[in-house]
């Protein structure tokens, strides 16, 4: 293999702290620049825009994770061709026609559903194919097992203009519209850019002799249903939040959730390039490197994730500050939002692991029905505890899934994400999370002493690591880092 996961995963996680932290200050801006009903608007438009896209992707974006490193490692170039070209136009084709249905339809399903759906809203129906286009010719760029084209493209290109055109609409002209067709600018860019480094390579033709419809479609299509499932546990949080509470409610929930979506970045890094080097080394037979691979990469990660869900949990108030949006129920839903999204990354990319070992109908059936319990969750809880009845119906469903699948993953292949050398990060956690604790106690709840407590913690938890000693594993981890 050219390049391990751990290289190539530190090449993303560096490019995934300053694309999240742009995207994350997208949230900010708006809520500084227009105040939290406008970042309902914004997050209910956004929900309903990716819902949508999800059919217009075709399940291509794991289709492209399965089958572009498999062509380019057998050197199938016309397969290879063929399958770039369906990533690239299908979304964009399916998309304008759902598009162009839904936007015709609108008066009706206000009149069917009693509900109005604001010009924001169709703003963000307008940019379905744009959504899709974006996620698949993004996704692709991953098949090659290289981060760096996600990087630039997602990261840094479309996360920057995004973050320019976004504070303009906020602050210079003061409009919502002009914030959401900004956001869809940048991602049209972010688009074009993954495309030219998908055709960057040589081998790729622009008129292919073959277009594996049938293989790709046949893997595709019915991971349509996970795809459709999958955002069903993630939004329909905020779906049912935009139906039975008011845009500032929501506002100040979406702002909880994507500040606990920064704990999972480090699994995000991993999940940039695991998904091909997993198909690769399952297809080979290489089950014993896949878990152990598997195996240290999750350990770190749960560590790490581990000490800022802590931190997150015990400076609550002061972390929400940013957006201003610091209410009692808003810091409960932070941290019960932030224990969830623990809980998920301690079990690494294990839904990957299901699918690219060929078990995509096991990972379809939990998609299901962890979506349906997701929705009834979040229909009780919403109507009796609002956004902290929806951060616990979020927080239970994801916890459920990924526990589901880890379970799932060890009978199916025989592969746990933690293995009995893994024991070794047990003292080095406890004194990290106890110096942390101790501290928070000493000092007052500021953004400041968030940090100033967050990296004393880290540092403790290294030290600790460094005195006690790393096993071959952990070796082989930072070895592999630093090339």
């Amino acid at each position: 293999m050219k390049k391990s996961i751990l290289q190539l995963a530190s090449v993303a996680f560096f490019g995934i702290i300053i694309g999240k932290a742009l995207r994350f200050a997208f949230n900010i801006v708006i809520a500084r620049g227009l105040g939290p009903d406008a970042l309902g608007i914004f997050a209910f438009g956004m929900v309903v825009a990716r819902a949508s896209s999800i059919f217009a992707r075709a399940g291509l974006d794991q289709a492209a994770q399965k089958y572009i490193p498999i062509y380019n490692s057998n050197n199938d170039y016309d397969n290879l061709s063929g399958l770039i070209l369906l990533c690239v136009l299908i979304p964009l084709l399916l998309g304008t026609l759902l598009s162009g249905a839904l936007y015709i339809s609108t008066p009706l399903l206000e009149s069917t559903f009693s509900v109005d759906i604001s010009t924001p809203v169709q703003l963000f129906l307008i940019g379905i194919p744009i959504l899709a286009f974006f996620r698949v010719t993004i996704i692709s760029t991953r098949g090659f097992k290289e981060t760096k084209y996600t990087v630039i493209s997602r990261d840094i290109i479309q996360s920057i203009i995004g973050i320019i055109l976004i504070y303009a609409g906020a602050y210079l002209f003061d409009s919502i519209e002009f914030v959401i067709v900004g956001y869809l600018l940048s991602l049209v860019i972010g688009g074009l850019a993954a495309t030219y480094f998908l055709y960057a390579n040589d081998n790729i033709q622009l008129s292919p002799s073959k277009i594996p419809i049938k293989t790709t479609l046949a893997f595709s299509a019915p991971l349509v249903v996970v795809g459709v499932s999958s955002q069903l546990v993630k939004w329909s949080d905020v779906f049912l939040l935009g139906l039975f509470v008011s845009d500032s409610s929501l506002g100040r929930y979406h702002a909880a959730y994507q500040t606990s979506v920064i704990l999972t970045f480090i699994l995000t890094g991993v999940n940039a390039i695991f998904p091909s080097l997993a198909s690769d080394l399952y297809s080979k037979g290489n089950l014993s490197e896949l878990e152990r691979t598997y195996s240290v990469v999750t350990k770190w990660i749960f560590c790490l994730t581990t000490l800022g869900c802590v931190a997150v949990v015990l400076f609550a108030p002061a972390v929400l500050s940013i957006f201003g949006t610091v209410t009692p129920r808003a810091t409960l839903s932070l941290r019960i939002l932030a224990i969830a999204q623990t809980i998920t990354v301690s079990t690494g990319p294990v839904g990957y692991l299901l699918i690219m070992s060929g078990r995509e109908q096991v990972e379809t059936i939990n998609t299901v029905v962890v979506s349906v319990l997701n929705i009834l969750l979040n229909l009780v809880l919403i109507q009796r505890y609002g956004i902290v009845g929806a951060s616990l119906a979020t927080g239970l469903s994801l916890s459920i899934f990924n526990i589901l699948r880890v379970v799932e993953v060890y009978k199916l292949i025989d592969i746990l994400p933690f293995r009995a050398d893994s024991m070794n990060a047990v003292l080095p956690m406890i004194i990290s999370i106890a110096s942390l604790i101790t501290m928070s106690t000493a000092l007052e709840n500021t953004l400041v002493s968030f940090f100033i407590c967050g990296i004393c913690s880290l540092g403790m938890f290294i030290t600790t690591f460094l005195f006690l000693g790393f096993n071959s594993d952990d070796k082989m981890l930072f070895r592999s880092i630093s090339g």
